[in-house]
């Protein structure tokens, strides 16, 4: 099967969600399985474009199109608006998403003389679900 001028969506990276306005949780993950792969389908000849979190590698293809984000809420908004804004034959959903959300971020700065500070999570909306249900034309899964 050829890939040549498929349209593929390959979200990928670690996702981060603030819990006050210089503080976040995250996670480890390099990106570099997405990205990877978006090389490799670029090189295929399909038409990639990445949605990357914080990951300091990029993609070796130029032909690579690469969305930033930082926040959950960014990965949310940037796989809606492309799904929304263009066909694609498939989406990979290889970022690694955030479980947990904090039930409130704390404005400003919290300062740093606590002795204790509890931070409540709540379970984050599964972002792959919410493409299933939104996005009927392209396939999607897990890796």
């Amino acid at each position: 099967m050829s890939l040549r001028n498929k349209r593929i969506l390959i979200s990928a990276g670690p996702t981060w969600v603030p819990i006050d306005s210089v503080r976040v949780l995250g996670n480890t993950a390099s990106g570099e399985t997405g990205i990877l792969l978006a090389d490799k389908l670029a090189g295929e000849g399909a038409r990639v474009t990445l949605i990357l979190g914080p990951s300091g590698m990029l993609p070796a293809n130029k032909k690579v199109k690469v969305i930033r984000f930082h926040f959950f809420a960014e990965l949310k908004k940037a796989i809606f608006r492309q799904l929304k804004a263009g066909r694609f034959d498939a989406f990979v959903h290889s970022a690694a998403v955030s479980d947990y959300l904090p039930e409130k971020i704390f404005p400003g700065k919290v300062g740093s003389g606590l002795k204790k500070w509890n931070i409540v999570l709540k379970p984050a909306p599964k972002l792959i679900d919410l493409v299933k249900k939104n996005s009927t034309r392209s396939f999607s899964g897990r890796i």
